[in-house]
């Protein structure tokens, strides 16, 4: 089990970390999972228990706060549907947690989704999300940040289902 107490944040070659960031320039940190024992988890276990673990597997929820208390939340469990050809109307559905959303128009906004995804009721809770829409070569792309259910999602991931009517699906994962 994922122990972030222990967990640490470092900077590399390709990240100067959030030391030395600056409005408007991307930057990033990398997060080095322990568990309890801190052994550094990655890869297909831990350092020191063999077969326990999977680095790859291991979301995080980070709260970023500024000097004047503005906070941002985001997270390691992001996922990305793909509209197959945005030139072709349909709907799809999205399922997580057993739970399954209404039919979703080929060309859904990103508001629309994260309505739609936060009013899912999984495990007695609604969903928190983040949403971004892209454009890639005429087809519309989601991105999807996952800031609640982050257990479940890294065992279930989201889902996509055919609209409602059975007929076929326009998205994919």
């Amino acid at each position: 089990e994922l122990h972030g107490f222990s967990s640490t944040l470092v900077d590399n070659d390709i990240y100067s970390g959030l030391s030395n960031a600056i409005v408007g320039v991307e930057t990033g940190f990398i997060v080095e999972s322990r568990d309890k024992f801190g052994n550094i988890r990655s890869g297909s276990s831990t350092s020191n228990i063999e077969g326990i673990g999977d680095g790859k597997s291991d979301t995080f929820l980070v709260t970023l706060e500024s000097p004047s208390g503005r906070k941002t939340l985001s997270s390691s469990a992001v996922q990305t549907i793909s509209c197959s050809d945005s030139s072709t109307s349909g709907s799809f559905r999205l399922s997580f947690g057993g739970v399954a959303s209404q039919d979703l128009p080929h060309d859904v906004s990103a508001s629309t989704m994260k309505v739609v995804l936060s009013t899912m009721n999984v495990m007695g809770k609604n969903l928190s999300v983040q949403v971004v829409r892209l454009e890639l070569n005429g087809n519309y792309q989601w991105k999807i940040t996952f800031l609640s259910h982050l257990d479940l999602w890294s065992q279930e991931p989201l889902g996509i289902l055919p609209r409602s009517d059975d007929y076929y699906s326009i998205a994919h994962l």
